[in-house]
């Protein structure tokens, strides 16, 4: 197809080049052409963002940024390739290398035909001049060699001019007299009394550390040395810039740069070049110092200008690297000649909207009557850098050059002080009329000052915190703060947020149960902007009620963790890599600009081609609660021949890929035209728990001609849990005793954290028992029979679990056996005593061990047994215990005697009428007393009397019952 043929073209053509630049087809970066590498010199026209992202992409050694576009060095077979992607190149010089090109700086035209001139654009000239051209017997020379390293290609949109008038409230005639002629005259003549101010001499160590000393005693208290080392004619030497800073109120974040440089020329007391720059910076400085500014301001004097610019392309070039966000820089270099009057210079670089505000303040205000004349900008003075690495700039100069330039000469007798006055007051109100006129609308911004909360403890109130500030002179409407939330997917739901003071709101979700999932943002309303947010509504921020949220597994793909990559796709395959710009829609930078991350290939023309690509992820465990996928995504389909057609898809799978479900959609439309999108989804909302789950990420070129990127990073799951299940461990509750102490502490098994316990239904009440909050059951039983309740258990993030007990509560143990049998002599002996109530089991015990040594003993189950040899009698109680600890005791007397009949009152052996006539004697004639005496209670009464006789009588005569004595 004729994609593939592109792909091929290109990676053909741009081979030599990639090889000479000691890079590797689909290395991470591109590296400049070094110093002794040779090419051709182009012009390449860049008029727009497609333009630049094109040019970035082929990893040309792009050496200096001009008006409408840039110089760049690549080899002849490049021509092909500015071709093929439409952009508009001219052939400056063959055959040439970094180290042969230089830049000149000089403000006059005495470079002109010392050295061979390559390129003119204004006052810009460039030079074919090599490293050993760029001292003259150890004198600047006027040449500054090109920057170091490749540039960055940058288009900007030109700033929107019909902004300027209605904005600007600054009362420019009246703050421009704040600029003191003497201030200026004495800045300029203390300056040039340092001798020469020559970098890396003592004589700029010593103006430096008076510059500072002055922004301090202005009052800043942000006043820093720059430092860097540079190689000056030959030997190295520390060099600083002074920088002095003053923040801004509404837009800290955005800088307007006022500059120059404070060194000079060799011979030259530098008066005019550039005392007079340096003065104006500093008066600037002082007479802004007490103005309420909503942007920042940074005021910095460049050191080694004369020497190649070195101060300010430090300056730049490190701003740049730090993403500095500036405005403009705004530069004056020579603006006190004696011979101006009524007339300056104001030149521009990308853009001629600064220049020209300074040109029209300059010919309104009051007071300042100098006509600006629009000069395009050139290489020789400290805007130029900033101009370089893509910031707007403006540079204010005098429009009759110097008679004195570089020389002896060069001093406050050839200063005009009244018209340089003239000159800052114009720059003065051009630094306050910009910062005015471009300050972006009021807004508000909207954050957590903790980081917006994930997890919420189940059943508690949610309380979130937000912070809202005022950006740009955003002022809150009272009363708007808001917090919208949504539980379960279900509608949303909103809270007025209280003030708290500090700019701090609080609201609280109401506690929800463990697992309940929240959507939710904050709004607030700005009296002129509206309505303003901390997050897209259709991205909310997402959390969960749940005890626990653990980190699955996190990637930002710094490391190798196991993604896998298939598909029948044969060009710009997913591959782990630092990204850069490729001229189809892909990212240059990874997502949380920790390196890496996963990219649809990425060098050159490499988007996707002839299928689909698929990026699977390793497989992890989501086996139990609830869990959030989240990761950053980028996806491009807007170019090529079908811009607009083919989707990306993101799958999950629970079966370790077995089979897939689609999760997400990205296209053909929405959010498919570049640019990092974070996207969260829960897990559950497409599979169930599960220990094999995997992602999936299908970028695909399905249509003609379409051409597709994508990219992903920052992939991170985290569950959500409660705990296991929560359940009553306890079993069965014993039986218990009327009276009796009870106590057993409920258990219960899962669950998270501590736990609750309730008598669900109350039924304890009036038993003598309470349930207790953590599980003691517990009193004094005061009624008997069953006992029925249900106890309910919740733990700290509202499981609940629950278990019917019942149990019955018995009477209190009574002994019910009545005097017992004697024994005899050498005769065995067993008998029961018995008791009723109380709770099994029940357990026997001689109180006072009395039966001890009488051959007779008491068994835990209350068998009385034995034998003994002699007749004796023991008395003993007994004490029984059952098993809720309820005791009861009787006494009672044992008897051994010899061995007898009963009935057998004589002892005679027999039973007979003479044992009747015993009885009688004994009982009413005071006969003697039965032999034993129990052989006489014939009825087993307990006692001898005219019943036993008449016993005996019916017995013998009238088949009465055996006698049963006791």
């Amino acid at each position: 197809m004729e994609s593939c043929k592109k792909h091929i073209r290109v990676i053909l053509y741009a081979l030599p080049f990639i090889l000479l630049a000691g890079s590797l087809l689909g290395a991470v970066t591109l590296a400049p052409a070094s110093q002794d590498e040779t090419g051709n010199l182009y012009k390449i026209i860049v008029q727009n963002a497609g333009d630049a992202r094109a040019l970035s992409a082929l990893g040309v050694d792009a050496v200096l940024k001009i008006q409408d576009g840039y110089l760049v060095l690549a080899l002849s077979e490049y021509e092909r390739i500015f071709e093929e992607n439409s952009l508009r190149f001219e052939l400056i010089a063959a055959n040439v290398s970094r180290s042969e090109l230089a830049i000149d700086i000089r403000h006059d035209s005495s470079n002109v035909g010392r050295y061979p001139l390559i390129y003119v654009e204004g006052n810009l000239r460039v030079y074919q001049a090599h490293a050993g051209d760029l001292s003259e017997s150890g004198e600047i020379a006027g040449l500054a060699p090109l920057p170091p390293q490749s540039l960055p290609i940058i288009y900007k949109t030109p700033v929107d001019k019909s902004i300027f008038s209605a904005k600007i409230d600054y009362n420019l005639d009246s703050l421009i007299n704040l600029i003191e002629y003497d201030s200026l005259q004495s800045y300029v003549e203390r300056l040039q009394a340092f001798y020469r101010r020559v970098a890396g001499t003592d004589s700029i160590y010593a103006a430096r550390d008076w510059i500072a000393g002055k922004f301090t005693e202005f009052g800043y208290d942000s006043v820093y040395l720059d430092h860097f080392v540079e190689n000056l004619s030959g030997s190295y030497a520390d060099c600083y810039n002074v920088v002095a800073v003053k923040p801004g109120t509404s837009f800290p974040d955005v800088q307007i740069i006022v500059g120059a440089h404070y060194d000079a020329g060799s011979v030259s007391p530098g008066a005019d070049d550039n005392g007079s720059g340096t003065a104006a910076v500093m008066e600037i400085a002082r007479a802004i110092k007490d103005i309420e500014t909503e942007m920042t301001y940074v005021f910095v004097l460049f050191d080694a200008e004369e020497w190649g610019l070195y101060g300010s392309y430090h300056y730049a070039g490190s701003a740049y690297a730090n993403g500095d966000n500036i405005l403009f820089m705004m530069n004056m270099d020579m603006i006190a000649h004696y011979q101006n009057d009524a007339d300056g210079y104001s030149s521009y670089g990308n853009d001629t909207y600064f220049a020209q505000l300074w040109i029209d303040l300059a010919d309104s205000l009051q007071g300042i009557n100098i006509t600006g004349h629009l000069a395009g900008g050139g290489g020789g003075s400290d805007h130029y850098p900033f101009q370089q690495y893509g910031y707007n700039i403006a540079y204010a100069h005098e429009y009759i050059f110097s008679t004195v330039y570089h020389s002896s000469h060069d001093s406050t007798t050839y200063c005009n002080f009244d018209y340089m006055t003239r000159m800052v007051k114009a720059t003065f109100a051009t630094v306050l009329a910009a910062a005015a006129a471009n300050a972006p609308p009021p807004q508000l911004i909207l954050s957590f000052p903790a980081g917006a909360p994930e997890i919420f403890f189940p059943n508690n109130e949610a309380a979130i915190q937000m912070q809202v500030e005022g950006y740009g002179g955003g002022v809150l409407v009272p009363g708007t703060v808001v917090l919208h939330y949504s539980a379960d997917g279900g509608p949303y739901e909103t809270i007025s947020m209280t003030d708290m003071g500090g700019g701090i709101f609080e609201a609280s979700i109401p506690g929800l149960p463990c697992y309940t999932r929240i959507a939710y943002y904050a709004s607030a309303e700005e009296e002129l902007s509206g309505i303003f947010y901390d997050t897209d509504p259709s991205r909310p921020n997402l959390a969960a009620f749940a005890a626990e949220m653990t980190t699955v597994f996190e990637d930002n793909f710094e490391t190798v963790k196991g993604w896998t990559v298939s598909g029948e796709a044969t060009v710009g395959r997913w591959i782990r890599r630092q990204p850069y710009f490729t001229l189809e829609g892909g990212p240059s930078k990874d997502y949380d600009q920790s390196g890496y991350c996963y990219v649809t290939d990425n060098p050159l023309y490499s988007d996707v081609d002839n299928g689909t690509t698929i990026l699977t992820s390793p497989t992890f465990d989501l086996s139990t609660g609830d869990a959030v996928v989240e990761y950053a995504r980028w996806y491009s389909n807007d170019e090529g021949g079908a811009p607009n057609a083919d989707i990306f898809i993101v799958k999950i799978s629970s079966d370790n890929g077995a089979s897939w479900i689609d999760v997400e959609y990205v296209g053909p439309v929405v959010e498919a035209s570049g640019g990092w999108f974070i996207h969260r989804f829960w897990v559950s909302d497409f599979i169930g728990p599960s220990p094999t789950v995997r992602l999936r990420f299908n970028a695909s070129d399905l249509a003609a001609n379409s051409v597709i990127e994508a990219g992903l990073d920052a992939v991170r799951v985290f569950s959500y849990n409660c705990g296991l299940p929560l359940q009553i461990a306890t079993g069965a509750i014993s039986d218990w005793t009327v009276g009796m102490p009870f106590s057993l502490a409920l258990e219960a098994s899962g669950g998270y954290g501590a736990f609750t316990w309730i008598d669900k239904n109350a039924d304890l009440a009036g038993t003598g028992l309470t349930l207790t909050s953590d599980g003691l059951l517990a009193g004094t039983l005061s009624i008997e029979g069953a006992i029925a309740f249900t106890a309910l258990v919740s733990d700290e993030v509202g499981q609940t679990a629950e278990r019917p007990y019942g149990f019955t509560i018995n009477s209190y143990p009574n002994i019910t056996t009545l005097p017992i049998p004697s024994a005899s002599v050498n005769a065995a002996y067993s008998f029961q005593l018995l008791a009723s109530g109380g709770t099994a089991p029940k357990m026997w015990t001689d109180r006072d061990n009395d039966l001890s040594g009488s051959g007779f003993t008491l068994s835990q189950a209350g068998l009385l047994s034995g034998q003994s040899p002699d007749t004796m009698t023991v008395d003993f109680t007994a004490v029984v215990t059952d098993a809720a600890g309820a005791t009861v005791e009787k006494p009672f007397t044992l008897k051994v005697n010899l061995p007898y009949i009963c009935g057998d009152a004589d002892h005679s052996g027999a039973i007979n009428l003479l044992d009747v006539t015993y009885l009688i004697s004994y009982l009413y004639k005071g006969g003697a007393e039965p032999i034993p005496p129990a052989s006489g209670d014939a009825d087993h009464s307990g006692a001898i009397n005219l019943l036993d006789v008449t016993y005996l009588i019916g017995y013998l005569y009238r088949g009465g019952p055996e006698p049963v004595c006791p």
